[in-house]
């Protein structure tokens, strides 16, 4: 869906309508929003002040040879849009007829993408979470080398921790929602002992729920001075979102510094990037320059390094990790361990 939003004055002129045109027959929007205003938002709480396109919005007529460039048209929403919209892109057109330019709001379809493991914070409320690590871990295989054990323990140990989540669990949002009308009609109806009793498990799992949720935005918003219990759940999500925004690569410029669009082209351009990083060439021979640098590390040094790794060194930097820190792409953070 597309959205047009233009500050015009003058929309009756034939250049203008002709702009018009050709815009909306390019952009097909959905909402035409079109207003002679003078741009002022005293009450609003949140901006997409980012326009790709141009980083102006405004030109002024040139006066001795100088052109006035400003950013005076915004686009503005709340977090309970944002959130339905999290891959909006906000674009500039240019300014031709008219001193202002035209800004499309593009809300993108939500791009699906394969959900990877990641070990959930309000896993460990439950007691069977660690039944299910203990039972999955405890397994035997008949590869006698340590690594490959661990790999495959690993890699059992998260599936059946994705299975147990699966049935266990469910959307708490949507949860809260279904008990919360199942507790309205009991508390419209005639308030039997039964009903009482049933109304009291009702709020015992909204809280339960209200604390998953919580707890499942609190991990993602990766923030570490607010902990959770505070009831935070509205503002980790609107943190995540934010950071998800902040760290989208909608585009990228090449050598040639063109601008580089599409994720199929943008991969491209950074796999390219980085094979020519860490591709040598000419002479590798560094005999000469490295017998001009004193040894700085001696023999014991090097024993001291090269020693074998004790077992509890491997457990003071597993636990001297953060809690919701994973230390590999498995998704296995310090709560795990």
């Amino acid at each position: 869906m597309s959205i047009i939003s233009w500050n015009c004055r003058g929309i009756a002129a034939a250049p203008t309508i002709s702009e018009l045109y050709n815009l909306c027959k390019k952009v097909k929007p959905l909402i035409g929003y079109f207003r002679v205003w003078q741009p002022s938002f005293p009450k609003a709480k949140e901006t997409l002040a980012g326009a790709y396109g141009s980083r102006f919005t405004w030109y002024s007529n040139p006066r001795n040879n100088f052109v006035t460039r400003e950013r005076l048209d915004r686009v503005l929403v709340n977090w309970k849009w944002l959130s339905l919209h999290q891959n909006v892109v906000l674009k500039a057109a240019p300014a031709i007829s008219l001193d202002h330019c035209a800004l499309i709001l593009e809300t993108q379809p939500k791009l699906w993408i394969k959900k990877e493991f990641r070990f959930e914070a309000f896993w460990t409320e439950h007691e069977e979470c660690k039944e299910v690590i203990r039972r999955s871990w405890q397994q035997h295989d008949g590869n006698r080398n340590c690594w490959n054990q661990f790999i495959r323990k690993r890699g059992r140990c998260i599936r059946e921790l994705t299975e147990w989540s699966r049935r266990k669990f469910k959307r708490a949002d949507k949860e809260i929602e279904k008990k919360k009308n199942e507790q309205l009609q009991i508390q419209k109806s005639d308030m039997t002992d039964r009903d009482k009793k049933r109304e009291k498990e009702l709020k015992n799992q909204i809280n339960d729920l209200w604390k998953q949720e919580e707890k499942y935005w609190g991990q993602r918003s990766r923030l570490k001075w607010l902990k959770w219990g505070d009831k935070n759940t509205a503002f980790f999500h609107a943190t995540t979102i934010q950071r998800r925004m902040r760290n989208r690569i909608d585009k990228l410029k090449d050598e040639a510094r063109h601008w580089i669009q599409g994720e199929a082209d943008i991969m491209r351009l950074v796999e390219t990037h980085f094979a020519k990083l860490f591709t040598s060439e000419g002479d590798r021979n560094m005999e000469d320059c490295l017998k001009h640098i004193p040894m700085r590390v001696t023999s014991k040094m090097n024993d001291d390094l090269m020693a074998k790794i004790k077992d509890e060194e491997i457990k003071e930097a597993v636990f001297g990790m953060g809690s919701l820190k994973a230390p590999g792409p498995d998704g296995l953070n310090g709560l795990f361990f």
